[in-house]
């Protein structure tokens, strides 16, 4: 199973977004969200789930099987 920071960077690359799209889609600070990405502070579960649903458009079990293909 992927970590919460790979499934972001995942799911931000299918969707051609910059980390700060994201970040500002989103309404956190672009370092609260780049700490997420890189794992330095691990992103919550419900974080996690509403980015993919809010901001990528992707549900968050359509990212975790496309992480079998990122490899």
């Amino acid at each position: 199973m992927a970590k919460g920071c790979d499934l972001l960077k995942i799911a931000r690359r299918i969707r051609g977004l910059t980390q700060i799209e994201v970040a500002d889609t989103y309404g956190v600070n672009l370092k609260t969200y780049q700490r997420w990405e890189k794992g330095i502070h691990p992103v919550s579960y419900d974080d996690l789930a509403a980015l993919c649903e809010q901001v990528f458009v992707i549900p968050l079990p359509e990212v975790e099987r496309a992480e079998h293909y990122a490899k």
